[in-house]
């Protein structure tokens, strides 16, 4: 996948932030693209070429062999400055580029995976809350009547809730709506409108149930969260991918019939 014209090293800088604030580990190759990002614009203005001319004229030094040596210097000196020059203005462009394909590559995977841990834990204690909580009763009836276990789910829920929720965004930049670093292709002859990327990337089941839930304007009771009515599950880059090809065939069967049976590659819905 490719980034947006809009992308910059901004929006490189806040995910690598956004993944350490979580208490994740960045990829190396995400944090040396940056650094050497860094240490380019860090190099200071150099020398006018004719610097070292005035100062061996000052000195008495200008002979003819000398000014030979310098003219040669300051050759080389432009072009170096030349190419400087031609580099610091690719250089947000060539480096975004450089990080772009470094998720592609598998760093976006190794993201995923930094974070997965403390999702799959979050995503356990909804699941058994879930079970155990009354979702019938009002807030104060629940506090009123749960007895210890039920009060316990209750009280782990709004903790769980938060966890996804922020881990969440940290995935939806790779979403296929997303506008800094997609790394899934939206299919141009599918109606991919309806997916919303948080359900994307981080449900497994009914994909468009699960965007209709995340759709829907929630209250502020942990129950009411849309993470109680979806199956939370934190998927790779390929999960994803493999997720939108099942719903691609899916789409191809029920427009062709029998007749059109077979893996169906999404970007051409051909098999």
């Amino acid at each position: 996948m490719t980034t947006t014209s809009a992308t910059t090293l901004a929006d490189a800088r806040a995910l690598n932030r956004l993944v350490e604030a979580e208490g994740a580990k960045v990829p190396a190759v995400l944090v040396n693209v940056i650094a050497g990002f860094d240490a380019l614009e860090s190099q200071p203005p150099p020398d006018r070429p004719t610097t070292a001319i005035l100062a061996a004229a000052i000195a008495g030094k200008l002979t003819p062999k000398k000014v030979d040596e310098l003219i040669a210097e300051a050759v080389a000196h432009r072009a170096r400055e030349t190419f400087r020059a031609e580099l610091h203005r690719d250089a947000d462009a060539l480096f975004i580029a450089a990080y772009d394909k470094a998720l592609a590559e598998g760093a976006a995977d190794k993201i995923i995976d930094a974070i997965r841990p403390e999702f799959d834990e979050a995503a356990r204690v909804l699941t058994e809350a879930r079970q155990i909580v009354d979702m019938g009763l009002s807030a104060q009836a629940l506090l009123e009547t749960a007895g210890p276990e039920q009060l316990a789910a209750y009280q782990s829920l709004a903790p769980a809730v938060a966890t996804v929720n922020r881990l969440s965004k940290v995935v939806m930049h790779f979403g296929m709506r997303s506008i800094v670093f997609p790394q899934i292709e939206r299919p141009a002859l599918l109606d991919m409108a309806w997916v919303h990327d948080i359900a994307l990337m981080c449900t497994e089941g009914d994909l468009r149930h699960a965007s209709s839930v995340f759709r829907e304007h929630i209250g502020n009771d942990p129950r009411s969260s849309p993470w109680m009515r979806v199956a939370p599950r934190l998927n790779s880059i390929g999960d994803v991918r493999e997720r939108i090809r099942a719903i691609a065939e899916n789409d191809w069967l029920q427009a062709q019939g029998p007749n059109g049976a077979g893996r169906v590659n999404p970007y051409t819905l051909a098999p």
